[in-house]
């Protein structure tokens, strides 16, 4: 009997975090099951599988080198074979590359395709099953620009952002686009609303052949990740452009400016460890330069 992979791969905002945390929460019960490999759950003998893996996965598309991906999946694959289960998990939402607005990029996942058939290769004799979750537009747009606003990434505002990014491509698109045939006939997409609304995610345990009788003794889902409000959102892309507009200084080399900025952003959210070392950097260098005088 060929042995399953389930690749589950986010999309981002679409409730990886509840998902993967549900597995790890009922890992016990599914240890007769499935071998997981994510953030919240190594394989016996690995530690750190999924960053090793999407290191050697970013190498291989980036700079096209495959033997770091191909020794990091062969020892997914023998902590896997070695377990006994019937199905390895391979959950991590970042595989297949960042969101909208992460380090400046402004595609929709153009590397879907390319990471698929790379993984594919690597998983060369088992039954693979790609899985990805999708949720509404409009509310998936806001969720991803509020995690840009979190990380830094822009001080846009939602509108500018939305014309700036590739936005337009739909879920079927995207998959029509950048998937070729060979791998979209074992990719399945599923609305992240539904299966989350549920108690336990249906789709995701049919995928990893969970039998009935299991899962009616399996924890509940649990929703995290609480959205920031849109006060809380604006308040912080005010910070952003403050610290952006410092960074911009201290690259023209304006250190008056650049302190200005950075108190302006350490007013609107004190105690930013970021900021703080930077006014304390500034303001060495100030001093110094006035010793040098």
């Amino acid at each position: 009997m060929t042995r399953r992979v389930v690749v589950h791969g986010g999309f981002h905002k679409t409730g990886s975090t509840s998902l993967q945390q549900f597995v790890a929460a009922n890992r016990d019960a599914l240890a007769a099951h499935v071998c997981p490999v994510m953030r919240a759950a190594d394989p016996p003998g690995i530690t750190q599988a999924v960053p090793m893996l999407r290191r050697a996965v970013g190498a291989a598309v980036n700079e096209g080198k495959t033997d770091a991906a191909t020794n990091a999946m062969a020892r997914i694959i023998d902590a896997f074979m070695a377990s006994g289960r019937p199905t390895l998990l391979i959950s991590d939402e970042n595989l297949f590359g960042g969101h909208l607005g992460h380090a400046g990029n402004r595609r929709l996942y153009p590397n879907l395709g390319v990471i698929l058939a790379l993984l594919d290769t690597l998983l060369t004799g088992f039954d693979v099953r790609f899985l990805f979750y999708t949720r509404e537009r409009e509310a998936w747009l806001w969720s991803i620009y509020a995690q840009c606003i979190k990380g830094v990434h822009t001080a846009e505002p939602f509108d500018a952002f939305v014309a700036e990014h590739e936005t337009d491509l739909t879920w079927d698109g995207l998959i029509r686009e950048r998937v070729a045939p060979a791998q979209r006939e074992r990719l399945s997409t599923v609305a992240c609303e539904t299966e989350l609304a549920a108690p336990v995610p249906r789709t995701l345990l049919d995928h990893l052949g969970v039998p009935t009788a299991v899962r009616a003794h399996l924890r509940p889902l649990k929703r995290h990740n609480q959205a920031m409000s849109q006060e809380m959102i604006e308040h912080h892309r005010l910070f952003n452009a403050a610290v952006i507009a410092g960074r911009e200084a201290v690259r023209e080399r304006d250190a008056a400016t650049a302190a200005a900025r950075f108190r302006e952003a350490e007013t609107l959210i004190p105690g930013m460890p970021y900021v703080r070392d930077m006014l304390e950097l500034l303001e060495n260098a100030t001093v110094q330069k006035g010793e040098a005088r």
